[in-house]
């Protein structure tokens, strides 16, 4: 089976080609990315645009070259596929380093680079390892299609909302127009871009640039951002277009009609649809362009009634219609759990969250504005978090110090208990600080485009503890994972202040501080640091282990680059318990990037990827 070429989704931002200057060879920019790439010829070389369509496999934009040798100019691995996008061999520098090909027509990937490249040749060819290069040569000179293709972690550009119900549909349904194809491919993190940025103004505005797809699937909603924001994710990889009804909510794909209250709630219902298309979609798209032996495919077909390749070649709306034939009772056991739930006061302002949480195809709920903050009262806390043994005197006095300053919070540094998920992942959107979930923000979000992650063989770590109760023994435990990755941990024991504002100017993976935090700021042995009068924090990801987040948050929100974690309720003044699972969900999540897989228990791997962005 190949794709329906009808179904390929181009953006209007794309990669452009152009000769380079000075040395022989091609430009590839992406100006969605903003990033460069150079082949390399022996002689100049004049780049003519070339059908996208005649690639196997989904590119923005190609040229043809006339060349008898190109050059990478980095040490990259080189896959081959057939003609007809079968896999053949990889050519890897670190054990290869000649391969010979006859000339059969040929796709060549060239991996590990910041744009998606393809070669389309039909020549003899010879891959050659040099010392910080990979070397292609031709027999004699050849006629060589170039494609291209943005990762596109990046948004394309900004959509501009007044911050009505109406902008805020008419906005979720141009996310769509970030998507590569509308197959069932689309399960493929990499074939699904960023969608746009939305910012509030004055007036609804779209550039020319950002253009849904034709998908002939609506959202059928009532005129409330309660109904709106939980159903960005599911418009985004659907390509939908959300329209206003004064009825009963509806998914309309077609001729087909399916409604959004099928399940005990709206939000449960858009939510298992979520999971339940996209998870048809790694079965079926088996059939698509990566071919595969699937375990949960061999599971699940014989459960079924229809035959995967022919739902492949099926219209979305079709495929739609097919999947939710099946109840989920029947595909359950095998759907992975979800990478992250993320709840959302509705209210005009947090809109600009909505393009990251539908990249991360995070289940959105609408955080109720009062019922959902249940702020933790004192005798909550010390019934929490005091150790069996304090006598009456020692709790009364230790009540006052800790509750001391703490009336005077703000509604924005209400500690807030959202209600508990079943995905691996909790995230917060709004007033307050959560406990057990990640707080996020508009500007903690688009730190991500700036975000480098680290090396891999270089991860460095800084724990703080100003917990007298904490042992190195335990904290060795907590960061015991290194099957994930190498890394560095450095442990500082009773920090004064002036030791801790150095440790949080000195750039560092991830920050870890475990212990107290007052109305002045982070407690340390000869008083407290004020976040708030950092200049800079050069540290990317923080981990909070303490009982006040109100101060040690401020950190994070406004000066730290990426990520964020508090733990309030796992630490009281007397005894703080990290939790050495929440650290690895939290490392995975932020340090050590994956390529957006979700392991299954079977031990393969689906395309359900979450956070894949930094």
């Amino acid at each position: 089976m190949g794709r329906p070429l009808t179904a390929v989704h181009s953006t209007t931002v794309e990669p452009q080609f152009t000769p380079l200057l000075g040395d022989p060879g091609i430009e590839i920019y992406d100006p969605i990315e903003k990033v460069r790439f150079e082949l390399r010829t022996p002689r100049p070389v004049e780049p003519t645009p070339a059908d996208t369509d005649s690639f196997y496999y989904p590119i923005d934009s190609a040229v043809t070259i006339e060349t008898d040798e190109i050059v990478s100019p980095v040490l990259a691995s080189v896959t081959v596929y057939s003609g007809n996008g079968e896999f053949e061999q990889d050519f890897t520098p670190n054990s290869d380093t000649e391969l010979s090909l006859d000339g059969r027509p040929r796709y060549l990937q060239i991996n590990g680079l910041s744009i998606v490249v393809y070669l389309s040749i039909s020549s003899l060819v010879t891959i050659r390892k040099g010392k910080n290069s990979i070397r292609l040569s031709f027999d004699e000179t050849t006629v060589v299609k170039v494609g291209a293709r943005s990762f596109h972690e990046s948004p394309q550009g900004t959509v501009t909302v007044t911050g009505s119900v109406q902008d805020t549909m008419r906005a979720l349904s141009t996310f769509g127009s970030a998507l590569k194809m509308t197959t069932p491919d689309r399960a493929h993190p990499t074939l699904r871009g960023h969608p746009p940025l939305l910012e509030l103004g004055n007036e609804f505005h779209v550039p020319d640039s950002i253009q849904r797809p034709n998908t002939d699937v609506q959202l059928e909603l009532p005129l409330t951002h309660e109904k709106v924001y939980p159903a960005a994710s599911l418009a985004y990889y659907l390509g939908a277009e959300i329209i206003p009804t004064g009825g009963e909510p509806t998914l309309v794909a077609g001729n087909f009609e399916y409604s959004l209250l099928a399940d005990c709630t709206y939000e449960d219902t858009i939510h298992r649809l979520l999971r339940q298309i996209v998870f048809f979609d790694c079965l079926v798209n088996t059939e698509g362009i990566v071919k595969s032996d699937l375990y949960e495919r061999n599971r699940v077909e014989p459960l079924l009634d229809f035959d995967f390749g022919d739902v492949y070649e099926r219209s979305l709306p079709e495929q739609l219609e097919t999947y939710l034939s099946v109840s989920y009772e029947t595909i359950s056991e095998y759907v992975p759990t979800w990478g992250v739930t993320t709840d959302v006061t509705p209210v005009e302002k947090y809109a600009e969250v909505l393009p990251f949480l539908a990249f991360d195809l995070s289940q959105i709920r609408s955080a109720p504005v009062r019922s959902s903050e249940q702020v933790v009262s004192q005798p909550q806390i010390l019934d929490n978090f005091y150790r069996a043994g304090f006598t009456r005197e020692e709790r009364r006095d230790t009540a006052v110090e800790l509750f001391r300053g703490t009336s005077s919070q703000t509604r924005s540094e209400t500690i807030v208990h959202p209600d508990p998920v079943e995905s691996i992942e909790h995230a917060w959107v709004g007033d307050g600080f959560p406990l057990g979930a990640n707080k996020l923000t508009v500007d903690t979000l688009k730190r991500r485009f700036n975000y480098a992650a680290p090396n891999k063989s270089s991860i460095s770590i800084c724990v703080v503890c100003n917990d007298t109760k904490m042992s190195d023994e335990i904290i060795e435990k907590l960061y015991d994972f290194r099957e994930l990755v190498e890394y560095d941990v450095k442990v500082c024991h009773n920090q004064t202040v002036s030791e801790l504002r150095d440790i949080l100017e000195t750039p560092v993976d991830l920050f870890h501080y475990i212990g107290h935090v007052d109305e002045n700021g982070f407690i340390c042995v000869d008083g407290s640091l004020d976040a708030r009068t950092l200049d800079t924090v050069a540290t990317k990801v923080f981990f909070f282990e303490c009982l006040f987040l109100v101060r040690a948050g401020y950190v994070a929100d406004r000066k730290g680059e990426c990520g964020w974690r508090g733990n309030a309720d796992r630490c009281s003044k007397y005894n703080c318990h990290p939790s050495r699972s929440s650290i690895r969900r939290f490392a995975q999540r932020w340090i050590f990037p994956s390529d957006g897989v979700v392991d299954c228990s079977s031990g393969n791997c689906l395309w359900l990827s979450v956070y894949h962005a930094r």
